[in-house]
C-alpha cells in the first residue's frame, strides 16, 4: 500500500491470455473498491500469457499503486497462479475471482459482509436461492456433479464446491498446504477448509458468460482431479494424516 500499511483485502486475479478482458475487469474492481472505501491491493498474476495480458497489467500497475503484478513464465495453471498470488498477499483476507468477466466484482462487498459474520471462508454459490449460472451446459453439469460428490464423499455442507469466487481468512488459508496446479484448486480450497474444521459459508452469485476468448477448462481433465482431491483428503482426515493433526 502507498502509506506503508498492509491492506485489509488482497484481491488475487490470475489471468492466462485475457488481453480482451483484463482492462475492463480491473477497472471494475478499482471502481468497486473506491466507491466502498476498501483498504486493498490487487495481485494480478500473468500466468504464462502469450498475448498482451502482462503488458496491460504492467500499464495498470504504473497507473494504480494498489496493483502488484507477478509474471509467470513456466508451468502455467490456475492453481499455480493462485498459489503464487497467495504467497505474497499482505491482506488479512484474500479474495479470488475469475478475470474473464464471468464473476462480477460488484459482488465483493457481499462477500465481505458475509465474512464479517464469523466465517473463515465464504464461497460464491451458483446453486442457492438468488444464484445463477449462464454458461455452457457441460460447465453446469460439472459444477453440480462436483457439489454432489463433495457432499457424498466428504460431508461438505455447501451447495457449490468448485466456484473460484471466494473470500478467505489469510491466516487459515496459509495452513492448508495447497498443492493443485490447475482448476482443481477450486475444489481443493473449500474441501480443505471444511475438513480442517474452519467455519465455511456461501452467498449467491450471478455467474455470467465469459467475455472475450475461450475457456481453458476441459471436463475430461477436471473430473478425475476433482474426485481425486475429495477422496484423498477425506482418507487423510480419516487416517489421521499429519496434515490434519492440530498443534
Amino acid at each position: 500500500m502507498p502509506n506503508g500499511k498492509n491492506p485489509e483485502y488482497s484481491i488475487v486475479i490470475p489471468a492466462h491470455n485475457e488481453e480482451g478482458n483484463i482492462l475492463p475487469f480491473v477497472t471494475r474492481i478499482i471502481k468497486m473498491a473506491t466507491s466502498n472505501r476498501l483498504s486493498y491491493e490487487i495481485i494480478a498474476v500473468d500466468d504464462v500469457s502469450s498475448d498482451n495480458t502482462g503488458k496491460i497489467m504492467d500499464r495498470l500497475s504504473d497507473k494504480f499503486p494498489q496493483i502488484r503484478v507477478i509474471h509467470r513464465y513456466a508451468n502455467n495453471g490456475p492453481g499455480n497462479a493462485e498459489r503464487a498470488g497467495f504467497a505474497i498477499a499482505r491482506g488479512k483476507w484474500i479474495i479470488t475471482l475469475d478475470s474473464d468477466l464471468s464473476h462480477r466484482p460488484e459482488e465483493i462487498p457481499d462477500f465481505i459482509a458475509a465474512a464479517n459474520k464469523g466465517f473463515d471462508m465464504v464461497i460464491g454459490s451458483r446453486f442457492v436461492l438468488g444464484g445463477s449460472m449462464d454458461g455452457p451446459a457441460f460447465r453446469l453439469l460439472l459444477s453440480q456433479s462436483c457439489a454432489f460428490a463433495a457432499k457424498m464423499i466428504t460431508g461438505y455442507p455447501l451447495h457449490d464446491a468448485s466456484s473460484g469466487y471466494r473470500i478467505m481468512r489469510t491466516s487459515a488459508l496459509k495452513k492448508l498446504n495447497l498443492q493443485s496446479g490447475w482448476f482443481e484448486i477450486h475444489t481443493e480450497i473449500p474441501i480443505k477448509f471444511h475438513l480442517h474444521g474452519y467455519k465455511v459459508g456461501e452467498i449467491p452469485i450471478q455467474y455470467e458468460r465469459r467475455g472475450e476468448g475461450q475457456s481453458k477448462l476441459t471436463i475430461f481433465q477436471s473430473v478425475p482431479k476433482y474426485l481425486g482431491i475429495m477422496i484423498t483428503e477425506k482418507w487423510k482426515r480419516m487416517t489421521g494424516n499429519k496434515e490434519y493433526k492440530k498443534g
